[in-house]
């Protein structure tokens, strides 16, 4: 793992964007707020991807096959804020489609903390492959506060499952979506 800062500008990602949108496609991630340049640095693990995060984020292996990416408060004080957490789950015991293994994570996930749907599951592309996408949120509560998320499924040829999950305070959505995409939107998979 090399964490080298260097400037991305998101231009590459929002022609991308633009084109995919301007063809009909409806994915949540097309819906691409104004391209900022931002400072990252490089993730690499050459048995599972390469993609780039905010500078200043960290990233945590929470166990093996499970990555979140966050501000230093987010990762280290249990402050509320954006994450993109990354599952991977190996090929064993994975028989269903991209579509039944990210309804199986909804019901067991999201949708069990309260989250609705709020579009429709849809076709998105990150890296080489292509999965599907949908975007939830969560209302405030006494419990927890209001949320917003973007979950997007891929399997790569390997058979390998990754499940991205965005997610940011309803209040910080719009500033967040930006670093949270470029994170997903500059994925390679290494298998």
């Amino acid at each position: 793992m090399k964490r080298v800062s260097k400037v991305v500008f998101v231009w590459v990602t929002l022609c991308m964007s633009m084109m995919v949108f301007s063809t009909g496609c409806n994915s949540v991630s097309d819906a691409t707020p104004k391209a900022t340049p931002i400072m990252v640095w490089e993730y690499e693990n050459k048995t599972a991807f390469d993609t780039v995060y905010p500078e200043g984020w960290e990233q945590t292996i929470i166990r093996e096959g499970f990555l979140v990416f966050s501000p230093p408060e987010v990762a280290y004080e249990s402050a509320s804020g954006p994450t993109m957490s990354v599952l991977r789950t190996s090929p064993l015991g994975l028989p269903g489609t991209v579509r039944e293994e990210l309804d199986h994570f909804l019901e067991f996930g999201p949708l069990r903390e309260e989250y609705v749907l709020i579009s429709d599951i849809v076709p998105v592309k990150i890296g080489q492959y292509e999965g599907l996408e949908v975007a939830l949120e969560r209302e405030a509560t006494e419990i927890y506060i209001a949320m917003k998320s973007v979950i997007s499924v891929v399997r790569t040829e390997s058979g390998s499952l990754y499940t991205f999950v965005a997610t940011a305070p309803t209040e910080e959505w719009d500033e967040s979506w930006p670093l949270l995409l470029a994170i997903s939107q500059n994925v390679t998979f290494n298998e």
